[in-house]
């Protein structure tokens, strides 16, 4: 989960990013936070598909919270947004540029966890993100666009449709793909492959053909769960 908390109050910042730290994990979810002091901070270093929520302070000294949120919304982002405030007077003017909730501050614990189980609920029915570090650089890829994993020479290297990035040997490959383990669309082919069976089209002696025209080996022992977890797959709704 990679979240943005944009506050120009630093105790504010610290003391929610605390209660986030405490919550993921909690759930068991990595986190990933980056937090900044102004609006206009946040809006020249992001991307629309940088963060999967975003926390905003209303009320800041140059661009408001409300005025970033329209931004974002022209920018075309739909990232979900949650507002920090001390005053609901801006409520209805906040839900017409998408925010998810409100939160009244101080946060209180409580009502942050409850604003989380809606939006995790939410979250894990939509798309999921595979957290990695390539290049010293923490990146997000959606799991709809990993096509398979491999261990090699203490490596992982992610296979997408037309690229390959190798995830720092710092992490290694049982630990890249731990969040994949839970997921239907991924098998396990062999002790340092996974695959995403979403791109599969076929299975030829002992490997998976992928849509990109890519062969991956399936082990001997591993080939019967596979063959079995790819047809339960194939009869069962594509996530």
């Amino acid at each position: 989960m990679h979240i943005a908390i944009v506050d120009d109050l630093e105790s504010d910042r610290c003391s929610l990013g605390d209660l986030l730290e405490r919550y993921f994990e909690s759930v068991g979810m990595n986190l990933a936070m980056d937090v900044y002091e102004s609006g206009e901070a946040f809006l020249q270093r992001t991307t629309d598909s940088e963060y999967d929520l975003v926390f905003l302070d209303i009320f800041m000294k140059e661009l408001t919270g409300m005025e970033v949120a329209r931004q974002m919304a022209a920018d075309g982002s739909r990232c979900p947004v949650i507002f920090l405030t001390t005053s609901m007077d801006y409520a209805l003017e906040g839900y017409e540029v998408g925010a998810f909730r409100y939160l009244l501050k101080p946060v209180d614990q409580a009502k942050l966890e409850q604003t989380l189980s809606v939006f995790m609920d939410r979250f894990q029915k939509g798309e999921r993100k595979l957290p990695l570090m390539v290049d010293r650089t923490r990146v997000f890829v959606p799991y709809r666009d990993l096509y398979f994993l491999s261990s090699v020479m203490r490596t992982t290297e992610v296979h997408m449709k037309n690229k390959v990035w190798k995830q720092s040997s710092a992490i290694n490959f049982q630990k890249t793909v731990a969040p994949l383990e839970n997921d239907s669309r991924f098998c396990r082919c062999s002790k340092g492959i996974v695959v995403n069976l979403s791109h599969v089209t076929g299975m030829e002696k002992d490997a998976f053909i992928l849509d990109n025209g890519e062969a991956v080996p399936i082990s001997r022992r591993n080939m019967a769960q596979a063959k079995r977890q790819y047809l339960d797959f194939s009869l069962g709704s594509k996530e």
